[in-house]
Parts: C-alpha cells; structure tokens; sequence
C-alpha cells in the first residue's frame, strides 16, 4: 500500500472585547451657555488570509510475481505456482482552507443625556457610532497527481517436459487507486456582541430651560465587506494495469491420462 496526505489550512478566531458603557452628558449648565460634545467611536478590523499550494504526486507502483521457466524436465511432475500481484495507492491532498470568525462592533452602550441646562442654551452632541470589518480570503490551488500502478502475475514457462503431469497455477491481479483533493475552501463569519449591532444607545433630552435649543444628531453605521476568491487547477493521471495468465505449457510428452473402467462380467 502507497499513501501520500497533503494538508494545509488557515483559521483566524478574532474576539474583540465590549467595551464599557459609555456615557455623554451636558448637564447643568448656566443661562444662555453654548455646549457641544462631539463624540466618534469606531472599530475597524482588516483580515486578510491568503493560501497558494503547489502540489505533484509521481508515484509508481508496481507489483510482481511469476516470471518462472521450468523446461526441458524428465521423469517427474512439473507444478508451477505463483501467488497474488496486489497494489493499492491512496493519494490525499487536504489544501487552503480559510477561516475567519470576528466578533465585531465592540463599542458597548452608549447613554446621551441632555438636561437641566439653563435658559436660552445651547446644547449639541455629535455621536458617530459603529463598526467597519473587511475580510480578504484568496486560494490558489495548482494540484498534479500522477499515478502508475501495475500488478502482473503469471507468464511462466514449462515446455519440453517428459515423463510427468505439467502444472501451471497463477493467482489473482488487483489494483486499486484512490485519488481524492479537497482544496479552496472559505467560511466567514461576522457576529455582533450581543447588544444590536453596534451597541445600544439611549438618547435623552429632559429638564432644560425656557427657549434652550437642544440636539442630538445620532450616526450608527456598521459596514463589511467579505472578498472570497478561489483558484483551482487539478490534473489527476491515473494509470492502472492488471495482469495474470500469460503462461506457455508446450511441447509436454507423458502426463498422466485418466485411469480407464474395467468391469469383469462372471459368465
């Protein structure tokens, strides 16, 4: 039996941590004040997995058994026997496997809170909140297997034998090859952490003073973006022969003929 196993593979886990709560308050703040809080809170992730394989197999197997000359024998039987030709080739080729698991948009909730600010003030907060994941997975696969099995058993020679039986046994030829290649393969998973997306937010304008203006501009974008490229070339050449027989037994004198039946009759 011949083997050959080939394998390869790429497996990211990336667990980003949550974050704490976050909290943005403009609270009280005197009379006709002006108040701004601009907050940006983004993770960005790149995951870039690339795999190139070259793979050749030459494998050459061969099995044999007979080849036997037994000629020219007087005076005795002549027996010629050969055993079994078996070969079995197993060609495995495990290549570029990508994987990638991110847990995305780490920024944990996030409370706005507005309130108790004096007359005719001024509040704003600027919230940009979210997530930007981009995943890159290419494989290149370029896979040559090349199988030559021969199993031969048998061509054996017995000629010009006297005086004897002549006998010729060969057994049995079998080849057997198993190619398999399993490349190129990518699974991507992006998941958030569990408090919608992004994180939640709670936004909140309460108890602020007479003719105060008071906003809250809320942007929340999570994006991804997931490339997967495959590139496969595979050129299986299998060869496989078996043989038995192919026996010469010629020009044999005096073998055995079978007994003849004599039958007395009383009278």
């Amino acid at each position: 039996m011949f083997s050959v196993v080939a394998s390869a593979a790429m497996v990211l886990n990336m667990t980003a941590p949550v974050l704490a709560e976050n909290s943005i308050e403009i609270t009280g703040n005197g009379n006709s004040s002006n108040n701004t809080a601009n907050v940006e809170m983004t993770n960005n992730t790149s995951v870039v997995q690339n795999n190139d394989a070259h793979v050749t197999n030459n494998i050459r197997v061969d099995a044999d058994t007979g080849d036997n000359d037994a000629n020219g024998n007087n005076g005795g039987d002549v027996t010629i026997s050969t055993g079994n030709a078996t070969t079995t080739t197993n060609v495995s080729n495990d290549l570029n496997h990508n994987q990638a698991k991110l847990d995305c948009c780490p920024t944990g909730n996030t409370t706005v809170n507005i309130s108790d600010n004096g007359n005719y003030s001024d509040n704003t907060v600027n919230l940009t909140q979210g997530s930007n994941n981009d995943v890159y997975q290419d494989n290149y696969a370029r896979v040559n297997n090349y199988v030559d099995s021969d199993a031969d058993t048998g061509n054996n020679d017995a000629n010009g034998n006297n005086g004897g039986d002549v006998t010729i046994h060969t057994g049995n030829a079998s080849t057997t090859t198993n190619v398999s290649t399993n490349a190129n393969s990518n699974v991507a998973v992006l998941g958030g952490n569990g408090n919608g997306g992004s994180g939640g937010v709670s936004a909140y304008i309460l108890g602020n003073g007479n003719n105060s203006d008071n906003t809250i501009d809320l942007a929340l974008v999570n994006s991804a973006y997931i490339e997967q490229e495959n590139d496969a070339n595979v050129n299986n050449r299998v060869y496989s022969d078996a043989d038995t027989g192919d026996n010469d037994a010629n020009g044999n004198n005096g073998g055995r003929l079978p007994s003849p039946q004599v039958m007395l009759k009383a009278m």
